[in-house]
């Protein structure tokens, strides 16, 4: 009888094609799938998979589903299609060997009841159709580069350019034009890094001054040098000198894990176009700065014979959690890590232009913060209020993000069953192309945190977190979280020689307005999940 049946619904989006509203959509159409076939039947379980792609098997919610086959718990699966159980032939053709072997029936609202035919056609059909849908969408990529329109994300200094037709009356995508006041920050920067000024104090002072980084947030080392081979970053990005590069990279997803990574391209594979209206410094400057830079590099500074060790006391990117925040009170000049894991003052280290030789230990500066971070928390008010306030505007620009994107999916996913029921691909290809790159633009934007939680709940989680963050000060594995984190709410720690004492340093710590919102909202988009796990560090094994 068919009540006898235990049945349980498969269902999985993509963030390439779908919106997170498909997963409802797709459980949706398979209860009424099994209201029709198998009336009165139980729904042992819904398993599904967001934001994952379909090509790799390494996904939880199927790995589930599948234990639960194994152990003969299942006699059908449901499912919208078989392209939402694997887009990759070979993983399709196990799982439904493995369904066959246990007697378990696949049926889809698509297919109806799966057979060996629909996995090999179907299957094929899928894998096909994707690689041929990647290479028109390249394709069109290029050809939008080549004619001098961006096909990606829009780089700071720059926004999009809407409303302009082409000759059938069709709007052109992948337009920019310059936004004077970010132009103006990008020159600021190729000026002071010409003259010399090292990148670590371009950042220093574009935060002081409150200045927004291309992300919205505070800037890192990363935002201003990036990474040359990739042309990351704003010294690297050659759309300041006029030239419109594209195909640097390509991503590479691993089919056993489903994780990706960006591989650059040969600089023969490169399309380079000039566009010199998008042209925001000259190349002098470009040439200047990038010259200084090279000189800077501690590889090209270091004195000849002179033994180093592979982790340098002062490397140029952030290998200790407190780099950048120790000051000296005698100069004002910075401090750093030097002997005996103390800090000491630049000025009188390098050039002696400053007396204070004075140093304090890094454990002793963490115990002094961690003090002060933690009285401050406890005396902090309204602190929802606060972060509310802070992500107020961020949360209306993504709501109006988020409904464009869902507009963009219903009109790609109308073309794609469209090219299935026969339409003309090539046309179909060239519109999802275009749909997928204003999508791109529109994807290139930190995620902005949901605040439910009490104002008890919200200085509890930050506690826990000043607790992981004071266990790895450390730690120079985790010294970039940690001090990005720091940054969030410390403007400056000012070290002073103690009046009339031979030793020891008066310590100022200097705490951010409004540092406490930042650093909630920081914990939400750097740190998602909770306890030591957002600094990345192993779950602890639990006791046999």
């Amino acid at each position: 009888m068919a009540e006898e049946y235990r049945i349980a619904i498969y269902a999985r989006y993509s963030t390439d094609l779908q919106n997170p509203a498909s997963l409802a959509d797709q459980v949706y159409v398979c209860r009424k799938l099994i209201e029709q076939h198998f009336p009165g039947a139980e729904i042992v379980g819904v398993y599904e998979d967001a934001a994952i792609s379909g090509v790799t098997m390494e996904r939880p919610g199927l790995l589930d589903l599948l234990d639960r086959i194994l152990n003969g718990e299942l006699d059908v699966v449901v499912s919208e299609g078989l392209d939402r159980i694997s887009r990759n032939l070979s993983d399709m053709a196990r799982i439904f060997n493995l369904c066959s072997n246990e007697r378990v029936r696949i049926y889809t609202a698509h297919e109806g009841e799966v057979g060996e035919v629909h996995v090999g056609f179907k299957g094929t059909m899928n894998a096909l159709f994707l690689r041929d849908m990647r290479d028109k969408v390249r394709r069109a990529h290029k050809s939008r580069a080549a004619s001098g329109r961006a096909p990606a994300s829009v780089s700071f200094g720059y926004r999009v350019l809407r409303g302009v037709l082409d000759d059938r009356g069709n709007y052109i995508n992948g337009l920019r034009t310059i936004h004077e006041p970010e132009a103006e920050v990008v020159r600021r920067i190729f000026t002071a890094l010409a003259d010399g000024i090292p990148a670590r104090s371009v950042m220093k002072l574009l935060n002081d001054e409150g200045v927004p980084a291309p992300s919205g947030g505070r800037w890192g080392l990363t935002s201003i040098l990036g990474t040359p081979g990739r042309g990351t970053g704003i010294l690297q990005n050659e759309l300041y000198r006029g030239e419109l590069v594209y195909n640097r990279t390509r991503k590479v997803t691993d089919p056993q894990t489903g994780r990706s990574r960006y591989v650059v391209n040969p600089q023969a594979e490169w399309i380079r176009t000039p566009v010199p209206e998008l042209r925001i410094i000259d190349d002098e400057l470009w040439e200047r700065a990038h010259a200084s830079r090279r000189r800077n590099k501690p590889a090209e500074r270091a004195k000849p014979g002179r033994r180093h060790s592979k982790v340098p006391h002062e490397p140029r990117g952030i290998a200790y959690a407190l780099t950048g925040l120790v000051f000296c009170g005698a100069c004002g000049g910075l401090k750093s890590l030097a002997q005996k894991g103390r800090y000491v003052c630049e000025n009188n280290r390098r050039s002696k232009t400053c007396t204070n030789a004075r140093g304090t230990t890094t454990q002793a500066l963490g115990d002094r913060l961690f003090v002060r971070l933690i009285g401050s928390l406890h005396e902090e008010k309204n602190l929802r209020a606060q972060i509310l306030a802070l992500i107020e505007t961020k949360l209306q620009e993504e709501r109006a993000r988020r409904r464009k994107i869902d507009q963009l999916n219903k009109r790609m996913t109308h073309l794609l069953d469209l090219v299935e029921q026969g339409a003309p691909s090539k046309s179909a290809a060239q519109r999802i192309a275009a749909i997928q790159a204003e999508i791109d633009d529109l994807l290139d934007y930190p995620p902005v945190p949901n605040i439910d939680l009490s104002e008890r709940a919200i200085k509890k989680r930050m506690a826990e977190a000043l607790t992981v963050i004071s266990a790895t000060l450390l730690d120079r594995r985790m010294a970039v979280p940690v001090r990005q984190s720091l940054a969030e709410l410390v403007e400056n720690i000012v070290l002073t020689p103690i009046p009339h004492e031979r030793r020891g340093e008066d310590v100022e710590i200097k705490l951010r307005p409004g540092g406490w919102a930042s650093f909630y909202v920081y914990l939400h988009s750097a740190w998602p999940g909770g306890g030591e796990a957002k600094l990345g560090r192993p779950e602890p094994k639990a006791a046999a």
